[in-house]
């Protein structure tokens, strides 16, 4: 059962002494910018003429009640008169669910435990072998001189250990791999307890919509509001075809949300715009600059001619005013062109808004979900980079112009080199028709 708390007073839903109608809503609609998000919820009524109270249950608790905005549309013709928001409560997790969670952290834990010993063990044996063998080297040199042993028997002393020795890397790199995975569900494990755990699982927000109703009928509702916990990057796939000189970047984003709620089957948007930053420019406080009098120092100076003590006052001036330039210079920077995320893209505005295709789901789990934005191909074309000081190898560059609308914003990059994965770098900020170079690895033929 699910109980509000208004005005500190705490009543079950629907049995106060106004009748209330109860609507199950869905997330139909999220955009994702790089701190929260803008959550679209949709309701089905039906409304009959006169005063209605529509309460809509299962909001987050964090959501931003200043930003809570009531509207819609449908054959019912209604005014809101007044929108309040009640705190609700909805029980503790099932004791089911607590055991498994607990249960499946125990268990990892255990096979953890098991292979740092494993891998413990395992460093003992190499380092063993390696100090036997290190021991051995000048015995059996000299075995094999004095021909107590033929060189046949010597290599197969020293593939023992060597080939003992490989064996054991082997083992070492495989253990270090799964010991990755296992804190990887570590982690996902204790965020999942976390979430059991936490009281916010249990407190929640409902919306109770007053409003009159002057005709009657069907009413799509729709409720807005603004969640913290949310956010987005971008991220790329570039391959280069050396062959072909085609460079083709994969544009994608990492969506990471716990905000409470998941979304399901949503219309998602992200969007470049910063909400962070306010709607106001930021004040400058005013700086003052005055002329140095330097602090004469006990005694009686020799006396100057006035003309020279004129000429040493100018030059003094002049030296104090390259100095006053060069400070106000470290003091306050050159404009910063803005950024090119801003720019209008779509022509609605200075911010680019990506709407994601299909209806995907976003669960709120704290886990990066990837969902693609576009495929783009530009031509390529390769050079070589060389460090002399510090590599040998010459590095290999190749070089394209975004010809595409987008802008590219800052982001990560895993970059191949035809089928070879060569690693991961980053890609700054690109503009549309502004060239861009990423590193495809060491040419160690040059």
């Amino acid at each position: 059962m699910i109980y509000s708390q208004k005005h500190g007073t705490i009543y079950p839903q629907g049995d106060g002494l106004m009748e209330r109608i109860e609507l199950d809503s869905k997330v139909s609609a999220v955009t994702v910018y790089a701190d929260r998000a803008m959550v679209t919820r949709t309701a089905k009524a039906e409304l009959d003429v006169g005063d209605a109270e529509v309460v809509v249950s299962g909001l987050p608790a964090a959501l931003d009640e200043y930003s809570f905005r009531v509207g819609g549309s449908g054959i019912a013709i209604i005014k809101v008169m007044s929108v309040e928001l009640a705190r609700e409560y909805r029980g503790a997790p099932p004791d089911k669910e607590r055991t498994r969670v607990w249960k499946a952290i125990q268990k990892t834990e255990d096979e953890k435990r098991v292979l740092e010993t494993e891998q413990a063990f395992l460093a003992d044996k190499i380092t063993f072998l390696r100090k036997t063998a290190k021991a051995g080297h000048d015995d059996l040199s000299k075995t094999l001189a004095r021909k107590r042993i033929n060189v046949d028997e010597g290599k197969k002393i020293i593939d023992f250990f060597f080939s003992g020795i490989d064996k054991l890397n082997k083992q070492v790199e495989k253990n270090h791999l799964k010991l990755r995975e296992l804190d990887e569900k570590l982690d996902k494990l204790r965020r999942e307890w976390e979430k059991l755990e936490s009281p916010r699982l249990m407190e929640g927000k409902s919306a109770v919509v007053r409003a009159e109703v002057s005709r009657g009928g069907a009413f799509d509702m729709e409720l807005t509001y603004v969640v913290y916990g949310a956010g987005w990057e971008s991220g790329y796939d570039i391959r280069m075809d050396t062959e072909a000189n085609k460079l083709q970047l994969d544009y994608r984003a990492g969506v990471v949300q716990q905000t409470g709620e998941d979304w399901e089957g949503v219309t998602l948007r992200l969007s470049t715009a910063n909400p962070g930053l306010g709607a106001n420019p930021p004040e400058l406080s005013p700086a003052y600059v005055d002329f140095f009098y330097p602090v004469v120092s006990a005694g009686v100076p020799a006396a100057v001619p006035k003309a020279e003590k004129e000429a040493e006052g100018v030059e003094e001036l002049d030296e104090f005013a390259g100095e006053v330039q060069a400070v106000a210079g470290d003091v306050v920077p050159e404009p910063a062109a803005a950024e090119v995320a801003k720019s209008e893209v779509t022509g609605e505005g200075p911010s680019v808004t990506y709407v994601v295709p299909g209806s995907p789901s976003i669960p709120s789990d704290g886990n990066p979900h990837i969902v693609a934005i576009s495929e783009e191909e530009f031509d390529g074309a390769i050079d070589y980079v060389l460090v002399p000081e510090y590599a040998e190898s010459a590095y290999i560059r190749a070089k394209a112009t975004n010809e595409s609308e987008l802008v590219l914003l800052p982001g990560a990059t895993n970059v191949y080199r035809d089928d070879d994965f060569v690693g991961r770098g980053v890609l700054e900020l690109v503009n549309p028709g502004a060239e861009f170079e990423c590193y495809l690895g060491a040419d160690e033929r040059i």
